[in-house]
């Protein structure tokens, strides 16, 4: 795991970009052949401006509408769900205005309240799932969650699924618990962004899956207007949150589907 870390953190920006122009103009000194520094120089431009491009909304807007395209707010249907389930988003950790323990992500929160808004309606029973982080004497994520959830929306947590530590493991799990009760289809709740490689997940694991996404982020302005290309540090952390999804769609399809 801590390997996979280390080569997603070199493979996004602003990191990619950085090593790229810090190569580049190392080998500029070593290799005096004038193809080469034409090339260098093309390096360098190319990730300078692939890192303003990035910044844009214009192109975050688009990166992340490539991943939200085909899903839309969750809306029954002729299939009734028998469960809902919450994906995981991370821990803020030792959070000092809660006593030094660890709570929801900010992310997590988003997926928390819209599933307990969400099952007002469909009053459902809930599995929330992640795993505990190695060498911590925190609680596992699901249990955080399923306090959280108690303690503040009053909605109750059925099911904990504490041992998973990516969005397969998610999807792998859950599965093996639900079976146990004959529950094949499920409400899954996620971010708008995250329900690709999601879905193919818990597919590939043998559950029907009905998406319930959160937070859109593309398709919020129906025209480009000159400011839309001014860079903003929003727009840039959007873009690097769609291509830490299609790296994980690429890897996933490698090694899981």
């Amino acid at each position: 795991m801590l390997i996979i870390s280390f080569a997603k953190y070199f493979l996004l920006p602003p990191v990619f970009n950085i090593v790229l122009i810090v190569l580049a103009f190392i080998s500029r000194a070593f290799i005096q052949r004038f193809w080469w520094r034409y090339m260098t120089m093309i390096i360098i431009w190319l990730s300078l401006i692939s890192l303003y491009l990035l910044c844009t909304p214009v192109v975050s807007s688009y990166l992340m509408s490539l991943l939200e395209s085909g899903y839309s707010v969750y809306a029954s249907g002729e299939e009734k769900p028998e469960a809902m389930v919450i994906l995981g988003a991370g821990r803020h950790r030792n959070a000092q205005e809660f006593g030094g323990k660890d709570i929801p992500s900010a992310f997590e929160l988003e997926r928390m309240t819209y599933a307990a808004y969400l099952n007002k309606q469909l009053n459902l029973p809930i599995l929330v799932t992640g795993g505990k982080l190695l060498g911590s004497d925190q609680p596992p994520e699901a249990k955080i969650m399923a306090d959280f959830l108690q303690e503040n929306y009053g909605v109750e947590v059925r099911w904990q699924e504490d041992k998973s530590r990516n969005t397969w493991e998610n999807a792998l799990y859950t599965q093996q618990m639900l079976a146990k009760e004959d529950v094949r289809t499920v409400v899954l709740v996620t971010h708008a962004w995250h329900m690709k490689r999601s879905v193919a997940s818990f597919k590939r694991a043998g559950l029907n899956v009905l998406p319930a996404p959160t937070r859109f982020i593309s398709g919020r302005s129906k025209s480009v207007m000159w400011y839309h290309w001014l860079p903003t540090p929003k727009s840039f952390t959007n873009a690097t949150y769609a291509l830490h999804e299609f790296v994980g769609l690429l890897w996933y399809r490698w090694k899981y589907f």
